[in-house]
């Protein structure tokens, strides 16, 4: 146990003290073993009376002073294990204070030890939780990303067969087509229009199925059909929005044609209208690319016209 310096001090000087202490009672001690009685009485015989008697006297003087010394010894010693035992509580009572004040220490130490975890705990939960919203928000992400590939990769599939399906379709329609035109299999032309119309009710403005499905219906003798699949076409061109010029030019001299085949069974009443409508379409036509003037004169579609007086001034009054 570590004692308080001054407590130490004090202790010191006691333990001196008493050292001290003995030495002057060991003295006294000592000097009443050299005067033993019977040493005393062999001087006193050979004394007179009167020696004897001062000697007497000196010696019981000497005995009284020795007597008083040693009880004066005994309170000393007695008072100095006195102090040495308050010493000593003194020492035990700073010793306890002073481990008081370590296991103080200690407890604030672990304390705050303890609120430094707990701050840090909180922490490191803090920072897990929003890992784990992160985490979360990424796996949210990464569905909505897997969906929309699926959705993306389903309609990529979907354009994939419509595509082999176009392709499929177009080529049977040109291979009816011409089939019909030689004037056989006329079951599969009416099929193939059947399957084209289907396309067109996804691509209304493709110029491909609608060139077909105009030719197959002109194969089969069909003109009116035809000339509708055209008007069909240019009414959807022009509301989707600024069309290809070409293409219009074609589908508007294609359209005259399939009138001009029309002219030879209408009545005067729709031959007035087929007029007026083969005049309007070859007009844009002209207007647009004047090879079409030439091209109208030698089509053989417009064999059933070529010789009226209102074709003829048609194409005289374009280009030249």
């Amino acid at each position: 146990m570590k004692l308080h310096p001054a407590v130490s001090s004090i202790l010191w000087f006691l333990m001196v003290m008493t050292l001290g202490l003995f030495i002057v009672a060991g003295s006294v001690v000592w000097s009443g073993i050299r005067n033993r009685p019977g040493d005393f009485v062999a001087q006193l015989k050979v004394m007179t009376p009167a020696d004897a008697e001062q000697t007497l006297k000196e010696r019981l003087e000497n005995y009284s002073k020795q007597a008083d010394d040693l009880q004066k010894l005994a309170s000393i010693l007695i008072g100095l294990g006195t102090i040495y035992t308050i010493a000593l509580g003194l020492s035990s009572y700073a010793a306890v204070q002073m481990n008081l004040q370590l296991v103080e220490k200690h407890l604030s130490d672990t304390q705050l030890f303890i609120q430094d975890r707990k701050a840090l705990l909180d922490q490191q939960r803090e920072r897990a939780d929003k890992s784990l919203e992160t985490l979360e928000a990424v796996l949210v992400a990464g569905q909505r990303l897997l969906e929309d590939s699926r959705l993306k990769w389903q309609k990529i599939q979907g354009e994939i067969e419509d595509a082999k399906l176009y392709v499929i379709r177009i080529c049977a329609g040109s291979a009816s087509l011409a089939l019909a035109l030689q004037g056989n299999y006329l079951g599969d032309a009416a099929e193939a229009i059947k399957k084209l119309k289907e396309i067109r009710k996804n691509k209304p403005t493709d110029d491909l199925v609608n060139r077909y499905l105009g030719r197959l219906h002109k194969a089969l003798r069909q003109f009116d059909k035809a000339a509708d699949v055209m008007s069909a076409y240019i009414e959807k061109m022009e509301q989707a929005g600024e069309p290809d010029d070409t293409v219009m030019a074609d589908a508007f001299f294609n359209r005259a044609c399939y009138q001009s085949l029309q002219y030879p069974s209408a009545d005067a009443t729709l031959k007035v209208k087929l007029q007026a409508g083969i005049t309007a379409d070859l007009e844009k036509s002209i207007y647009s690319d004047i090879t079409y003037k030439t091209a109208a004169g030698l089509d053989p579609d417009f064999g059933p016209v070529k010789e009226e007086p209102w074709f003829k001034q048609l194409l005289s009054n374009r280009g030249s």
